[in-house]
């Protein structure tokens, strides 16, 4: 049976009752639900779609996120100030070495107890879990897209069944939880109640949802192209 790599495209749905396909509602929607049926929309690609990335280290940006909590300031204004340049330069420097070892982690096996994170295919950002209630459910977490939402995009994938265990390739379609690193809260489809939109609301609580995670399209490795020029001497 095919397993899941870092790099792969994927999506994912509900491993019980409908089989729902997770995702937000259209370009510029930041809030994840559930969709009615198993049928892909026609913006399926942009709604439903995430790249599996490695986990990455957020220890300058969490430092930057402390500091304008702190002072009060925005982080373009504390970009400008020369006090803090060299904690954006970390920063910037965090980002490249977080680029560099998604190129090398790229195509290796996901196993169930490491941490990754879920980045929409369309727009880039992170699947995370936030400090904000939920809609529907004001005991449970808010799940959105963030642009940069630091360790809030940690998520750890555990096995649903004890046929499965830590250390073992995640195959494809296996029934499995999704729990938020920081708060150990788990990915939850909401049975009840719904979204202004009509979906159902996707929410991290202590009561999971089983999910299953297919393929859209497998991670290509990138492959560096070499220009060769060649120079004719013309003898007239």
């Amino acid at each position: 049976m095919a397993t899941l790599h870092v790099g792969d495209r994927i999506y994912l749905s509900e491993g019980e009752g409908e089989g729902a396909l997770l995702g937000v509602a259209g370009p510029g929607s930041e809030q994840m639900g559930a969709c009615e049926g198993a049928a892909p929309s026609a913006r399926f690609a942009s709604e439903c779609v995430f790249e599996v990335r490695q986990q990455h280290n957020y220890a300058a940006a969490k430092q930057i996120r402390a500091l304008v909590e702190s002072v009060g300031r925005s982080a373009l204004e504390l970009a400008a100030d020369p006090a803090h340049r060299r904690l954006f330069e970390d920063r910037e420097r965090e980002r490249e070495a977080n680029a560099a070892a998604f190129e090398r982690t790229a195509g290796r096996e996901v196993r169930y107890g490491q941490v990754i994170q879920l980045r929409n295919a369309y727009s880039g950002a992170l699947l995370a879990v936030t400090r904000r209630s939920a809609h529907v459910s004001k005991d449970a977490r808010r799940v959105t897209l963030e642009a940069e939402p630091g360790e809030a995009a940690w998520l750890r994938i555990t096995p649903r069944l004890r046929i499965h265990a830590e250390g073992q390739r995640v195959q494809l379609g296996d029934p499995l939880l999704l729990e938020h690193v920081s708060t150990g809260l788990r990915l939850r489809v909401e049975r009840l109640g719904r979204l202004p939109d009509g979906r159902r609301e996707l929410c991290a609580a202590g009561d999971p949802t089983s999910l299953k995670i297919e393929r859209y399209r497998q991670h290509v490795p990138a492959v560096a192209v070499h220009v060769c020029i060649l120079r004719v001497h013309d003898p007239r």
